[in-house]
């Protein structure tokens, strides 16, 4: 095979299984293989074509075939028992039988960290899958692994796996801003190069529209936020126009945007943002007053009463006295937790002193336990006194501390159980969901648009990082971000605070 012949990739993935993965890989080796074809079904299908005849003649005429396999590869379809790869009409199982069947090399690969399956968990007609050798690209070790998968496939392809790109269309490109507006002027009904002729969505991508795939790119932004820009599902192609698209909501009318490079204002921007998104915060709850001398005068009573011995409550009164102040109350408690433990091995030291004629502890011992117990007691005193006046929050601190929390927890969700976060689409603030996830950030998958509104970065630095996301693949931390892309220091103090890659 000569350098110059084109080379023809398949990509096999279950949409529900590993699809930020498989649009990962399919971006990544596009970029980085001049020469090959990469085909994937999401934009590679010619509109009305037989699904499943197309992909057995796409696989045929494929030299290499990728099976992706993630930890739901083998899940059953939702509300039954039966696995879909158990169904003769399942399309995965139909494409993995087609490669298989067809003189090309298959190749495994690995994702989420699945484990490869058995031949016994495998129908009958693809068993062979599970003798061949995997090749597992893992979130941790993207760039380097999906380098490293290049280099082997330029090697079976015989070509170089770092050759200089093609240039081709991404949605980095895509200015979104100019196809609200080509769509606001559309009729109610409109095919999709309607949107990518209009003269707006051409003046703003004078660079990019007459690469080969740009009329099919816009039609996959269309797809891919057809929620957001208010379109239902797609209909039968009209010609070679490309799928018919009709308006479920009218919207606003929106002004002709600038052309590139300049950007639109965030103000410009704000029609962008689904409206459930951009509710102004509420006020946080008030704080109920609190009586100040009675309690301070109860509790100093209440450690003079008990001996001391009740002294450890001071500071457990003290810490409620802060409730919004995490830190003091953790303070608070383990002083608290210390008092006690003192006054319990004073209570133990008195009950092991001897006893004088009337019953009394008494030496070394009884004295160190009694100096312990008067201790507390000043120290008790002393917090009671020296936080006594409570204190309230700032204003609209409350909810911007609920906002952290909450980050903090789908972060969580997204390190324990990333296939649940991906389909609650953590992270997607375009996309219409019933929760808050505190203004998370996904940075592996929102367009330029809602990463500069959603993470507060500029434009440009925003068209940067997802250029990059498109020849990486993905990216597994801020750190590996601000590698690849010069952020000045207030752009990436903001993307650490709400970034997520899911």
């Amino acid at each position: 095979m000569t350098a110059t012949t084109e080379q023809r990739i398949f990509i096999s993935y279950r949409r529900s299984d590993c699809q930020s993965q498989a649009n990962g890989l399919n971006d990544g080796l596009r970029h980085r293989m001049q020469n090959a074809r990469v085909f994937m079904d999401i934009d590679s299908i010619p509109i009305g074509a037989d699904f499943e005849e197309h992909i057995r003649s796409e696989i045929e005429q494929c030299q290499v075939a990728l099976i992706l396999i993630g930890d739901n590869w083998l899940d059953p379809r939702p509300g039954t028992d039966v696995r879909r790869i158990d169904e003769s009409n399942d399309f995965v199982r139909l494409e993995v039988e087609s490669a298989l069947q067809a003189n090309l090399r298959v190749i495994p690969v690995l994702v989420e960290g699945a484990r490869m399956p058995t031949p016994e968990e495998l129908p009958q007609s693809i068993q062979r899958l599970a003798r061949l050798n995997a090749f597992e690209l893992s979130d941790s070790r993207w760039s380097s692994d999906l380098a490293r998968l290049t280099e082997q496939l330029g090697q079976l392809l015989g070509s170089a796996g770092h050759a200089a790109p093609a240039r081709t269309m991404s949605f980095a490109d895509v200015d979104e801003d100019a196809l609200r507006y080509a769509i606001s002027s559309l009729p109610h009904s409109f095919a999709t190069k309607d949107v990518s002729e209009h003269p707006a969505v051409l003046a703003t991508h004078t660079e990019v529209s007459q690469l080969g795939n740009y009329h099919t790119m816009v039609g996959r932004y269309l797809m891919q936020h057809r929620s957001s820009f208010g379109l239902g599902e797609p209909g039968t192609a009209r010609g070679d126009r490309g799928a018919v698209w009709t308006k479920q909501q009218r919207p606003s009318s929106y002004a002709a945007p600038p052309a590139r490079p300049a950007y639109p204002t965030p103000q410009a921007q704000a029609p962008t943002v689904p409206s459930h998104f951009a509710a102004p915060p509420q006020p946080p709850a008030p704080v109920p007053a609190q009586k100040k001398g009675r309690s301070t005068k109860a509790m100093i009573l209440w450690c003079v009463l008990t001996l001391g011995f009740a002294s450890w409550a001071a500071p457990i009164w003290a810490a409620n006295r802060r409730p919004h102040d995490k830190a003091f109350r953790r303070r608070m408690h383990l002083l608290a937790a210390g008092m006690g433990a003192a006054i319990v091995l004073a209570t133990i030291l008195a009950g092991s002193a001897p006893e004088d004629a009337e019953g009394n502890a008494t030496g070394p011992l009884a004295d160190f336990g009694g100096s312990i117990i008067l201790i507390s007691m000043v120290v008790g005193i002393v917090v009671i006194v020296a936080f006594r006046r409570p204190t309230t929050p700032l204003a609209g601190t409350q909810s911007v501390l609920a906002r952290r929390e909450s980050r903090d927890r789908y972060r969580r969700l997204v390190e324990q159980d990333r296939p649940l976060a991906r389909s609650m689409h953590v992270g997607r603030p375009d996309v219409p969901r019933d929760y808050d996830d505190g203004g998370l950030v996904d940075l592996n998958s929102v367009p330029p648009s809602v990463l500069a509104h959603h993470a507060g970065v500029e434009h440009d630095e925003a068209a940067r990082i997802v250029e990059m996301r498109g020849q990486l693949g993905r990216f597994v931390s801020v750190d590996e971000v601000l590698v690849y892309v010069d952020l000045p220091e207030p752009s990436a103090n903001r993307l650490r605070d709400v970034a997520v890659f899911v």
